[in-house]
Formats: structure tokens, C-alpha cells, sequence
């Protein structure tokens, strides 16, 4: 577990023995002197609000929800608007699935489901930094099998309905998105040709690939050459991406293709 903390911030942690992220925002949800921290996984998802001394979960009682949370994301501009994605996207062979979108627009004390049931794990979750109707979902698909929704959704309504704004095939999802910190129009997004059986795990194929999107995610180009590896793309930070293979990594799955993070 990880507590992170900014200043004149409200910090959102996303942790698990198998998941880590963070996200922050603006707090006047919250008094000024404590940051809320969230962990989540696969128990589910827990607050706290003074310092790691007292913690309270969130999403334990919400009926019919996976356990399994993916990701979650708080509006900048409004931080009583969270996502969370079921469905861990760490698949291993004996990973908990999920069943989509849910949504708080009171800080979590209430939780509505707000669409995509099949995307069965989902990698990360983005809100628009000015505006919380409008978010993204990086959604892997089912580790096990083929399916079609996969790929990144975005809503531009809060999430009563979704667009599917990049998709590959049946065999590869998105594991991770991410805005340009200066232009929210600009996104990045990877995609991940991955196969989990309960004894090995196919990682990489064709269908994997770095985008960018310029027109706030409506239309995308794939990334390729310009210095960039036939292999795995790796972090982004900011304006600069970090690249390294599966091979040089020790082997990932079958160590044939790549996967595409871009944290």
C-alpha cells in the first residue's frame, strides 16, 4: 500500500499487492489540513481521511460490483466525481474479472453503475482535467478469450453512454491512457495484445501499439519509427517516453510481442 500527498492537493492512491496508481486533485471536498487517500484492489476500495489512522471502505456494500477494482480517477474540477473501473488489469491466472463502470458524484459515499459490463478488466481510467463529464476508459477486455468491448471508451456525458474511439481487434485491448499534461485534446493511449490461460500467459502480438490522438480522443494515429522500437514501448512521463524490449526486461509471457504502460 502507498499513501501520496501533495501539497494544497487531495491525493487519490490506487494500491494492491498487484495494482499502483495515483491521481490527484484540487480538495474542497475536504478541509484543507488532511488528504484523502483511496486504496484499491481487490478487496475493493478504502478512504481515509486522517493519515492512515482510521479507514472506512467505500465499495463493499455496493450490490452486485466486482471486488476487483482496476482503476479509479477523481475529477480535477470537481473532486467529488469518482470513476472506478472493475476488473484488474495484472492478469494473472488467478485474477478477479469485473463488470465495468461505476460512478460517485458525492466522494464516495453513493456509487451508480454507469456502463460497460464486458470490458472484464480495465487498465486505467481519465478524467478530463476542466470538465468530469468527460473521461476515458483504457479497457483490456477478457484476459481468457476474445470479446469486443475492449479498446478506449470515452463519455462525454458523465457516463450514460460511452463511445468506443479505438478498438483493434477481438484479441487486444488498451492497458493504459494518459492526457498531455499541457493540452487535454492530446492524448496517448496503448494497446495490448495479451492471452491468459490458468497455466501460461501470450503477451504482445500484432494488435499492440502505441497512439495519439489530437482531437480530444475522436480520432487516432498509431506511433511508429521516429526512434521507437519494434518492441515494447515503456513510461510516459510528461513530454518524453522511455522504451525497453520484453527480452531486455528478462521476458514477459512469451517474451514475442509488447506491452505498452505508459505511467
Amino acid at each position: 500500500m502507498r499513501k501520496t500527498r501533495a501539497r494544497g492537493k487531495r491525493s487519490i492512491t490506487v494500491s494492491s499487492g498487484r495494482f499502483a496508481a495515483d491521481a490527484f486533485s484540487p480538495f474542497p471536498a475536504w478541509s484543507a489540513r488532511t488528504t484523502l487517500t483511496i486504496l484499491a484492489g481487490l478487496p475493493g476500495c478504502l478512504e481515509d481521511h486522517r493519515w492512515r489512522l482510521n479507514w472506512k471502505p467505500l465499495f463493499d456494500k455496493q450490490k452486485d460490483a466486482s471486488p476487483s477494482i482496476g482503476a479509479l480517477a477523481v475529477s480535477e474540477s470537481d473532486p467529488n466525481v469518482i470513476y472506478v473501473g472493475t476488473g484488474e488489469a495484472c492478469i494473472r491466472g488467478n485474477i478477479v474479472g469485473g463488470n465495468g463502470v461505476y460512478k460517485s458524484i458525492d466522494a464516495g459515499k453513493t456509487w451508480k453503475f454507469v456502463g460497460l459490463p464486458d470490458t472484464h478488466a480495465i487498465g486505467r481510467l481519465i478524467v478530463n482535467p476542466k470538465n468530469p463529464d468527460i473521461a476515458f476508459v483504457a479497457a483490456l477486455g477478457h484476459p481468457f478469450g476474445d470479446n469486443e468491448e475492449r479498446g478506449v471508451f470515452r463519455t462525454r456525458d458523465g457516463g450514460k453512454t460511452w463511445e468506443k474511439v479505438l478498438y483493434k481487434d477481438a484479441k487486444t485491448g488498451a492497458i493504459d491512457i494518459t492526457f498531455d499534461p499541457s493540452n487535454a485534446n492530446i492524448l496517448f493511449a496503448a494497446l495490448w495484445q495479451a492471452r491468459r490461460t490458468p497455466w501460461s500467459m501470450d503477451s504482445g502480438g500484432a494488435g499492440s501499439g502505441l497512439y495519439r490522438s489530437a482531437d480530444g480522443g475522436t480520432t487516432w494515429k498509431e506511433i511508429k519509427a521516429h526512434g521507437l522500437p519494434e518492441t515494447v514501448l515503456g513510461p510516459h512521463r510528461r513530454n518524453r517516453f522511455r522504451s525497453e524490449s520484453e527480452s531486455s526486461m528478462g521476458g514477459r509471457g512469451s517474451g514475442k510481442g509488447r506491452h505498452l504502460p505508459l505511467r
